[in-house]
């Protein structure tokens, strides 16, 4: 609910800047997400929870995708692989200390204590948006409009691949909810009002390529994030805040090879970009033999392997889709590529829970029954990564 609702708020992100300007629209959502984070915390009903998380994730994702567009906006060109960089290091701050915290206030006090910490982070980020976006008048949006079709199609889409349906009904959610998702990009291709660039996922442009790289990318990260802490915890006994420091290598090493491509030569994009998928893949394989083997040693050399594959690539990769997307759409395409990411998880995350669901994974009790079950996840994961250097080549 929370991936579906971010992927909604990234998509009318660029309708409220038109109409609203970025800073009031950034104002009103970190507002929504402070609701969502209160009445989560809070909130007792599971109903409840699942709505708090909805506004939670449809006020996130419009900030993402706000924060995308002012990146061309705010800087020079020549400054957009260096400040990629830095954004790297935003976010890797976030995953590192958040897990950390967040692990750590649950042994110590509760969970409901650790998402109320939230919201005085939320509430700083808004005393900050005065000062860091420059105010600008709304109404320039008038005609712009919600792809509400597509948007409904793509929630739908994610919907049914995270459907917890049994053998024969789970192939056939798995199928519909694929089938509901090329029809969003297929419609959205053809409409007017649209939820991607023109030409997004098409593989014989250099802009439709990226996309469908960046979506592949995030589909193949998917059981890093939603089943390393697992591991952690079922495998080798770690607590709360140990399993989030596991889970966190992946972003340290995406902020710490960020940092050093930004200071490297600008060599041709394709150096950046060829290799990304194929690393990624060599990652998810080590923790497939780490699964194997049961050595945590090999599982922390994945995560970094991992991270390192989209610390190398990913700035240049963004900034190579927003210089080939036609200038009147380049916002929409900077807006677009949170959207893309948070829906590739939403993809992989539904697609590797029904494997890890059909595996067993749910009455695993033994060390054994857990790497029966999440094996398979990591090794479909390794394929997909590997699929997406046809992308990757088509790209560049």
């Amino acid at each position: 609910s929370f991936l579906v609702a971010s992927i909604v708020g990234g998509a009318a992100a660029a309708v409220f800047k038109a109409r609203f300007g970025a800073r009031a629209v950034l104002l009103a959502a970190s507002m929504v997400v402070v609701a969502g984070s209160l009445a989560f915390g809070l909130g007792n009903a599971v109903a409840m929870l699942v709505l708090d998380r909805i506004l939670q994730g449809a006020g996130e994702g419009v900030v993402m995708a706000l924060c995308y567009t002012l990146i061309p906006e705010m800087f020079p060109k020549s400054l957009l692989p260096r400040i990629f960089a830095l954004e790297s290091v935003a976010w890797v701050s976030a995953a590192l200390v958040g897990p950390l915290i967040a692990g750590a206030i649950t042994e110590v006090f509760s969970w409901r204590v650790a998402v109320l910490v939230s919201v005085p982070a939320a509430v700083a980020f808004m005393l900050l948006v005065p000062l860091c976006v420059p105010r600008e008048r709304g109404g320039d949006g008038a005609r712009l409009q919600m792809p509400l079709v597509q948007v409904a199609l793509v929630a739908f889409g994610v919907l049914l691949l995270s459907a917890k349906i049994e053998a024969i009904g789970a192939v056939g959610a798995i199928a519909g909810g694929l089938v509901s998702l090329g029809a969003a990009v297929m419609l959205d291709r053809r409409s007017g009002v649209k939820l991607f660039p023109s030409g997004a996922f098409d593989v014989s442009t250099p802009l439709g390529a990226g996309m469908l790289l960046v979506l592949v990318m995030a589909m193949a990260e998917a059981p890093s994030i939603v089943y390393t802490a697992f591991a952690g915890q079922r495998l080798w006994s770690f607590g709360a805040t140990a399993s989030g420091l596991l889970s966190a290598i992946v972003a340290i090493s995406w902020s710490v090879t960020a940092i050093g491509v930004a200071h490297l030569p600008r060599w041709a994009t394709r150096v950046y970009v060829w290799p990304a998928p194929l690393i990624l893949a060599l990652g998810l394989a080590l923790q497939v033999l780490a699964l194997s083997t049961h050595e945590i040693l090999i599982v922390v050399a994945g995560q970094i392997v991992i991270g390192a594959s989209f610390g190398f690539s990913w700035a240049r990769l963004c900034e190579h889709v927003m210089e080939t997307a036609p200038a009147v759409e380049r916002d929409f395409a900077a807006a677009a590529l949170p959207t893309i990411q948070v829906a590739g998880v939403s993809i992989g995350a539904a697609l590797v829970g029904t494997i890890a669901a059909a595996t067993g994974v749910e009455g695993a009790s033994s060390p054994d029954a857990v790497v029966t079950a999440l094996l398979p996840v990591f090794a479909v994961s390794a394929l997909i990564a590997a699929s997406g250097f046809y992308a990757a080549m088509r790209a560049v």
